[in-house]
């Protein structure tokens, strides 16, 4: 049966399953939904797991401007003694940068990533910024709607 279940739901989308009227209605409610669900989504922005997660990804970004930027392999790159041994002396080096300011870095990301998505969670949550975030709210109600009900739907 559960097998049979899956199957009838394979290519459907949950927007198949509902009226044009009623997607019309919901679409229509999109403004009051961002006040109603405002404390959820401050409170899901605001919290540890995304804190960390914006501390993280700003870490790995500086790193990898760091490194597209190569700040150290054009600082080594104009003492020719160190030709040959470039390679592994850049290495070493972020390796050590890692090891020293990396620490430093992190420190100072979280703390600004907690000022960061405090500020976000305003901005998105904030009375005068509903009429922005309405055709964002529609989007993703699209987007919901458009989704394979297997994939949003618990596997049975």
């Amino acid at each position: 049966l559960a097998e049979r279940m899956a199957n009838e739901r394979q290519g459907k989308t949950l927007g198949s399953y509902a009226s044009p009227k009623l997607v019309a209605l919901v679409k229509q409610l999109t403004p009051s939904m961002q006040a109603a669900a405002s404390p959820g989504i401050g409170a899901v922005i605001r919290s540890s797991f995304v804190q960390s997660s914006v501390t993280s990804v700003l870490y790995e970004a500086i790193f990898a401007f760091l490194q597209s930027a190569d700040l150290v392999g054009n600082i080594l790159a104009q003492n020719p003694i160190l030709g040959p041994v470039r390679q592994v002396a850049i290495a070493i080096l972020r390796d050590q940068i890692d090891q020293t300011a990396g620490v430093l870095i992190k420190e100072f990301l979280s703390r600004y990533s907690e000022e960061s998505v405090d500020r976000l969670a305003s901005i998105v949550t904030s009375e005068r910024n509903q009429q922005a975030f309405a055709g964002t709210w529609g989007a993703a109600l699209d987007a919901l709607l458009a989704a394979p009900l297997v994939t949003a739907s618990p596997p049975l």
